[in-house]
């Protein structure tokens, strides 16, 4: 069994070619399961278990042979991967850390290496962290946070407004984009850059005692 409920991936075709073929395929979106807490009951969040991330990497080689070719994609997982709190530490970034920290997986359980080994995903996008949106590319794939739409709980932050950010895909060649639209109808497409070196402060993820980021520059 498949760790998680809700793991599936739904392809894009492209409308352009005036096919509904799947094999016109153009565009990848991934959906993960990171689970609640207490990642195989190491103190801290949840993560996407061992088993899922088996199953992306099976799927994403089943998707490549019934496509003929790697299709690119997106990610999408609430609680954040660990690699996120090494690319705040180490790289520059863009937008904000305004929460308690990167509040990410209590235990990593590979998934990163997973996407370089596939090659296929270009972006991994998070929720979680109320009060982040920032973003950076890591390693060659992008990883960030949306905005805090919803009005429950916290977030997004002092003087920041709800919102969401939007992806729009390049069937045409793989590509996509992404902003942030503000609940004022604003948008937002060059966020803030900051300059990494805060490792000292961010050593690992929030309420755990496993994951720690490398305190140098990769």
């Amino acid at each position: 069994d498949i760790e998680g409920v809700s793991n599936y991936v739904l392809s894009i075709t492209n409308s352009s070619t005036g096919s509904s073929n799947q094999s016109a395929a153009a565009f990848n979106l991934w959906f993960l399961d990171s689970m609640d807490d207490a990642c195989y009951n190491v103190s801290g969040y949840g993560c996407v278990g061992l088993s899922a991330v088996e199953w992306y990497r099976k799927q994403s080689k089943t998707l490549q042979a019934k496509f003929g070719a790697i299709v690119h994609g997106l990610m999408f997982i609430h609680i954040p991967l660990p690699e996120l709190l090494n690319l705040y530490n180490n790289y520059d970034t863009f937008g904000a850390l305004n929460d308690s920290g990167v509040c990410c997986w209590s235990l990593d359980t590979g998934l990163f290496s997973a996407l370089k080994s596939r090659a296929d995903i270009l972006g991994v996008w998070h929720g979680h962290d109320h009060s982040n949106d920032f973003y950076g590319s890591y390693h060659g794939i992008d990883i960030g946070y949306g905005r805090k739409t919803a009005f429950g709980s916290y977030g997004p932050g002092e003087d920041v407004q709800r919102g969401a950010r939007v992806f729009n895909v390049h069937c045409s060649n793989g590509t996509y984009e992404t902003w942030i639209r503000q609940n004022d109808g604003t948008v937002i497409k060059h966020q803030p850059m900051q300059q990494a070196g805060a490792w000292s402060k961010w050593t690992r993820c929030c309420h755990s005692d496993s994951v720690r980021p490398l305190p140098t520059k990769l």
